[in-house]
């Protein structure tokens, strides 16, 4: 079986996992859409220089991962602001919005892998936020238009329409990988999914706590 067909097999089997959370997830709140959006925030902040630590950890022998990882970071740039802004149009701050525990635990554990399971297994993490939008995007955005409007909903929608063909595109890419390196790929796109579940449970628990109202209400 090729490397691509296996990782998409496991794929469809951890967002399976994910299609629970996603779909009881209360995204027309605005509390809670507004804090995954400042830890989505807060994640792709971190998004290009894991790019550029990936880019330069691929030697010369790697040159074509080295160069697809590079174009990525481009791709990625300031894709913060896009986030910032919906926050901003919701009515909130992102300084108003906490970063929790579980998103720093996600980007945390990306630099670990870059540098200790091998840089093309940052590839599992993109795969699964890739996927997230391959699957839920389009759906996601008529519920959150619906709700918010669209003037925050900008991040979603510009990752649903640029990132249409990522997740096939990157599979196709990680064909020809070494087993060493598939393991570490797919070992990153499990953890990132239980991570990123993690991150979701913990802002829902933020907000019905009402510590966000609070805190705002306070500033």
């Amino acid at each position: 079986m090729g490397t691509s067909q296996n990782l998409k097999e496991i794929f469809l089997q951890e967002i399976n996992c994910l299609a629970q959370s996603f779909g009881q997830y209360p995204w027309e709140d605005r509390a809670t859409y507004g804090l995954w959006l400042a830890q989505t925030c807060y994640l792709v902040r971190h998004t290009t220089r894991l790019l550029g630590l990936a880019a330069g950890n691929f030697g010369p022998s790697k040159e074509r991962w080295h160069q697809v990882t590079l174009d990525g970071l481009k791709e990625e740039r300031g894709h913060d602001k896009l986030a910032e802004n919906d926050i901003f149009r919701l009515g909130y701050q992102i300084e108003d919005l906490p970063e929790l525990s579980q998103t720093a635990a996600i980007y945390q554990s990306q630099y670990y892998r870059v540098m200790f399971t091998g840089p093309v297994s940052l590839f599992g993490y993109a795969l699964m936020l890739e996927g997230l939008v391959s699957e839920f995007g389009p759906h996601l955005v008529e519920t959150m238009d619906n709700a918010h409007g669209k003037s925050a909903t900008s991040f979603m929608r510009v990752h649903v329409i640029h990132d249409d063909n990522h997740f096939e595109e990157g599979l196709k890419a990680l064909d020809g990988i070494s087993d060493e390196e598939a393991s570490g790929v797919i070992a990153n796109l499990v953890q990132s999914r239980v991570l990123y579940e993690s991150m979701m449970r913990g802002v829902q628990e933020e907000v019905a706590a009402n510590r966000i109202e609070q805190k705002i209400k306070s500033a």
